[in-house]
C-alpha cells in the first residue's frame, strides 16, 4: 500500500522486540499509539513520517503492518434513533401494528419460536449502538450490555445512527407485544445482547476499533457475532485475528 495515503496503520510484532521498536519509532517518527490489541500482538499508529514504517517494514520482529481502513454501514436508509419514535419522515413512518417482516418468513424463523428450552445464548452485535429503551428492543434487565471502541463514538447504549438498532431489531426485535416488527429471536428470556460500538454515530469507523470490538464480543461470551458493515481491505491482521 502506498504509506502516504494513510493517517494510521496496524502493526503487529512477533515479540517484545518488536513491540518495543514500534514504540521506539514513536518516539521519533510515529506520532501516538490509538489502540492495541495485546492478545492478538496489534498497535495501531498514527503516521507522522512515513519513511518510518519503511524501517520497520524490515525489523525482523514485525510480522505485519497494513493501513487501519475506514469501515462503515454497509445500509444507511434506515434510521431508527436514540429517540424511540423518532424517524426518518421523508421516508418511513411509524408502524401502529406489529408486522412480521418478510425476512423471518424466508429463514424460517418461526420454527424457533416454537422450540423448548430455556438455555441463552449471548448474541453480539458490532454496529452504530443500540437504542436502549425502544419499546421494542430488550433491555439491561433482559440481559443486555455492551461496550464502546472508542470514547469519541459515544455510549454503547445510544444510537445516533440507528442502523446498528436495526440489525439488533431484526435479530431480537420482542414480539406479540402490538409494537414495531418481530425479529428472529421474538423471546428476550431466550437471549442475551452484548453490543459493541464499533462505528461511530456516522456509521464510520476503523478496522481496528471493530477488531477491538469484535474481541471484547469473544471476552464476553458471544456465541454469534452480527457485523453488517465493510469497507477497505482485509489483510492478514484482520484474518489472524478473526481465527
Amino acid at each position: 500500500f502506498n504509506k502516504n495515503d494513510f493517517d494510521s496503520v496496524m502493526i503487529r510484532y512477533s515479540n517484545n522486540d518488536g513491540k518495543n521498536a514500534i514504540l521506539n519509532a514513536i518516539d521519533n517518527d510515529l506520532s501516538q499509539v490509538n489502540s492495541a490489541l495485546d492478545e492478538y500482538n496489534v498497535l495501531t499508529v498514527n503516521i507522522k513520517d512515513p519513511k518510518a514504517l519503511g524501517k520497520l517494514i524490515a525489523h525482523p520482529d514485525i510480522d505485519a503492518i497494513e493501513p487501519d481502513y475506514e469501515q462503515c454501514t454497509l445500509h444507511t436508509e434506515h434510521n431508527l434513533r436514540a429517540d424511540p419514535f423518532e424517524r426518518n419522515t421523508t421516508s418511513h413512518t411509524r408502524n401502529l401494528v406489529e408486522q412480521t417482516p418478510y425476512g423471518i418468513t424466508m429463514v424460517q424463523a418461526q420454527e424457533l419460536w416454537d422450540m423448548e428450552g430455556t438455555a441463552n445464548i449471548k448474541i453480539c452485535v458490532i454496529d452504530t449502538g443500540y437504542a436502549l429503551g425502544h419499546p421494542d428492543l430488550p433491555e439491561e434487565s433482559d440481559g443486555v450490555s455492551g461496550w464502546n471502541a472508542n470514547s469519541g463514538y459515544g455510549t454503547w447504549h445510544r444510537d445516533g445512527h440507528g442502523h446498528g438498532s436495526h440489525c439488533a431489531g431484526t435479530i431480537g426485535a420482542i414480539g406479540d407485544n402490538g409494537v414495531g416488527v418481530v425479529g428472529v429471536f421474538k423471546d428476550a428470556s431466550k437471549f442475551d445482547f452484548f453490543i459493541g460500538k464499533g462505528l461511530s454515530d456516522s456509521g464510520s469507523g476503523t478496522t481496528s476499533n471493530v477488531l477491538a470490538a469484535v474481541n471484547q464480543c469473544v471476552d464476553n461470551g458471544a456465541k454469534v457475532i452480527s457485523m453488517s458493515l465493510g469497507g477497505g481491505g482485509f489483510g492478514s491482521i484482520s484474518l489472524n485475528t478473526y481465527k
